[in-house]
């Protein structure tokens, strides 16, 4: 069973997407896919984890990381732990496109709400692809297809 932690700055966002992916719209299949909800507190976590802790707890537990978190600043950011540790087994971290997006547009929310749904539903099909975005983005099937 597969889960999601929203990274402090990604909270607001997850909550949106969440409530999409309850809808009448997606509820049969939200429901079958049991899903765990974690938060750092659920978890037990200090919020000022380096992104490489993060990262490495996300890992062991099975859980997606949502982040709007993109800099590769510093050997324990979460860019550089990406590179340095992600193998074919590691799940992605999930990135907002344009988290501002998902909580004003809510078109936009739709799509990426979509998108996690995809990721969700397989989740096999998407180890090892380092960071998704949320929803799916040109820069994003660049790197998918190298």
């Amino acid at each position: 069973m597969h889960g999601l932690l929203a990274d402090h700055n990604c909270a607001g966002q997850l909550q949106v997407l969440l409530r999409i992916c309850r809808s009448a719209r997606w509820r049969t299949i939200w429901s079958e896919l049991l899903v765990r909800l974690c938060t750092f507190e659920s978890l037990g976590l200090e919020t000022n984890l380096p992104d490489s802790a993060i990262w490495d707890i996300c890992q062991k537990e099975n859980l997606f990381l949502v982040t709007a978190n993109r800099n590769s600043d510093g050997a324990d950011s979460l860019q550089a732990t990406i590179n340095l540790r992600g193998t074919v087994e590691s799940l992605p971290v999930l990135t907002p496109g344009d988290a501002d997006a998902i909580l004003a547009q809510p078109d936009y929310a739709e799509r990426a709400a979509a998108r996690l749904m995809e990721i969700l539903i397989a989740p096999q099909e998407f180890k090892g692809t380092g960071r998704l975005y949320l929803p799916s983005t040109a820069e994003e099937s660049e790197e998918l297809d190298t």
